[in-house]
């Protein structure tokens, strides 16, 4: 990050975005916090993945080692001392998009997170190539879009992106 913020004021890149992408698995690590409160210091920005809502579905669509707890912590940690959007893979599984009980409990950890902090908003997008897992497939424009407003009347005010995949 170091390198990346010298090269950026050498360069007279002052107007140019530094993104972090990630997986949220390590955002309390001392040597990431570190490089993060580098990044933010050179007008950096922060895009987590949140993919669930709940344990079962986290375990079944990202098959991490992580638990889903650490994940949730990591983001409450990240929404407390940075800005950050959330990042959000929904996808029909098996032919089912994401059930009720599933949208409920993501909301949920959604306002737990605006609540802690700095949640700037949410980045919502589909299957956008083929995957390994032949159950995985993306969910439609009209599904996405009325996720997307269900999202939106669920959590008034929160700026939501929608991001649809290949056309079907």
């Amino acid at each position: 990050m170091e390198r990346l913020a010298a090269l950026k004021r050498a360069r007279g890149l002052d107007e140019v975005k530094l993104v972090l992408i990630t997986n949220a698995t390590r955002l309390q690590d001392p040597e990431v916090v570190k490089g993060i409160d580098l990044l933010m210091a050179n007008g950096g920005e922060i895009w987590a993945k949140l993919d669930a809502g709940l344990e079962a579905p986290y375990r079944t669509f990202n098959r991490s080692a992580v638990p889903f707890d650490r994940i949730l912590e990591n983001l409450a940690f990240a929404a407390a001392r940075w800005p950050l959007y959330i990042q959000t893979l929904f996808q029909e599984w098996e032919g089912q998009g994401p059930s009720e009980e599933e949208l409920a409990a993501y909301v949920e950890r959604i306002e737990a997170l605006r609540a802690s902090g700095k949640l700037l908003g949410l980045q919502v997008y589909t299957v956008a190539r083929p995957t390994p897992e032949s159950a995985s497939r993306p969910l439609g424009a009209a599904a996405l879009n009325a996720l997307g407003e269900s999202l939106r009347q669920r959590l008034p005010g929160l700026p939501i992106d929608l991001f649809h995949g290949p056309a079907a």
